[in-house]
């Protein structure tokens, strides 16, 4: 099996127990037949010096020993794996990344620009696959504006006054390339009238920005989206 392989199983574990530290031995646990030690050692290596994971080591009563503990920096992996697809620098992706762009969005400014086919549904308009997390942003809000149900959503906000978060919502995903740049507010509208039950909107209202949105609901989204990985 190939080195880069056994790397492709080490993630695998690490992203399995995502935010918590582990040691060493998780990971060969289970896996002795595709991994050896030493491999193991090598690909922690090449992780932690570029900067995929962290460690910190064991303390016992009170005392800290030398067994370190693993844990995966899943939006720094997703950077290196984008910096080799892309053949760019890994720190131009960094300083995307410090600016405030979602890690799986960077470095998809060329993506983003290019025509797309007709778009019909959500996941005609996203550039990352795990884009529920975007729209269950609205579920988890408060007041909530929309109730998920069978993996179908429903707006449940006033509909003279926070029909327009939704619109407003998405023009920020747009601006930060997680759907795609090349889209206008025709397109948009259209696809959040069809998928949303109970909703409809026009294109004009994407660029209406409301008190209560910027002061109430667009923290809550961006917080609710940053701690989703």
């Amino acid at each position: 099996m190939k080195l880069i392989d056994k790397r492709n199983t080490v993630i695998k574990v690490l992203v399995e127990k995502r935010d918590k530290y582990i040691f060493a031995s998780e990971i060969l646990q289970g896996n002795e037949d595709k991994i050896t030690k030493d491999d193991l050692d090598d690909i922690l290596d090449y992780l932690f010096n570029n900067g995929a994971i962290s460690y910190k080591y064991l303390i016992i009563d009170g005392t800290e020993t030398n067994i370190p503990l693993y844990r995966l920096s899943v939006d720094r992996l997703l950077l290196i794996e984008k910096a080799k697809k892309l053949n760019v620098s890994l720190k131009s992706l960094i300083q995307q990344k410090q600016s405030g762009t979602p890690a799986e969005a960077i470095g998809d400014t060329n993506k983003n620009l290019q025509p797309q086919p007709e778009i019909k549904s959500f996941s005609d308009m996203f550039t990352i696959t795990d884009w529920n997390k975007y729209l269950d942003a609205l579920t988890e809000c408060k007041p909530k504006l929309l109730k998920k149900e069978n993996d179908n959503y429903t707006f449940i906000g006033n509909q003279k006054t926070q029909r327009g978060c939704i619109a407003q919502w998405f023009k920020y995903l747009k601006a930060k390339g997680i759907i795609y740049q090349t889209l206008n507010r025709q397109e948009i509208a259209k696809v959040l009238s069809n998928e949303i039950v109970n909703f409809s909107i026009v294109g004009s209202s994407i660029d209406n920005e409301t008190e209560f949105y910027k002061t109430t609901i667009h923290k809550q989204l961006e917080q609710y989206t940053n701690n989703i990985i």
